[in-house]
Parts: C-alpha cells; structure tokens; sequence
C-alpha cells in the first residue's frame, strides 16, 4: 500500500488534513507561525489527496513569489502583492454560526481555490 504524502494527515475523528511546512524566511511575515494546516473537510483518502495536491500547489507558488520579494531589495508591490498580503493575513472573522459550521467565506470548493491561486 502507498504511503500517504507528507502533506496529509489524516485526525482521530477519520478527517484529512493538509499540513504544510512555512519556509524559515517567511516566518518573521506570518508572526511566526511555523506551518498551515486546513481541513480537507472529508474522510475519502482519494479526495482527500486531490485536494490536497491543490493546496499543495497554491501555497508553494505563494512562498516561491514570497520569497522572491524578500530576495529583492528594490521590489516595487504591486496591488495584487497587497492582495495576497492581505489574505495571508486576514483572520476569519467570528460568526453568529454554530461551533460546527463555518463561514461562508471558509467553505469554498477547492477549484476555487485552485483557480484563485493561478497567477
């Protein structure tokens, strides 16, 4: 049987996870934290893992261009460059939602996301 990839965990309740590692230069940006985890919202493996590829995906082209923009000294931010500094940094927001469920703005499909994070 394959091993799962190390991006995807799966917790006791049966749900997968995705878990990425943040670069040890990006940290100082995302105050400190030291890695991302987002729930893949199923207990399916096969999905899980396609869904998890995508988030793979999308935060490892984030870090890449991060990374060259810390690199340059006389990097000029473009608006969609405070577009993403602004989503890296943006909190959820609390809801009137129950404990179980998550805003609206949370539980978009992974395609949108895929889409979204293509430059």
């Amino acid at each position: 049987m394959k091993s799962s990839p190390t991006y995807l965990t799966l917790n006791r309740h049966g749900t997968y996870y995705f878990r990425i590692v943040i670069p040890t230069a990006l940290r100082s940006l995302v105050d400190g934290k030291r890695e991302i985890r987002r729930s893949l919202k199923t207990d399916s493996q096969r999905l899980a893992l396609k869904r998890a590829r995508q988030h793979a995906v999308c935060f490892e082209s984030i870090f890449d261009r991060a990374l060259r923009m810390t690199e340059q000294k006389d990097y000029d931010p473009s608006p969609e460059d405070f577009d993403l500094y602004e989503e890296l940094h943006s909190a959820p927001q609390s809801t009137d939602a129950g404990v179980w469920s998550a805003p609206a703005s949370l539980s978009k499909r992974p395609e949108e996301v895929a889409i979204r994070c293509r430059d």
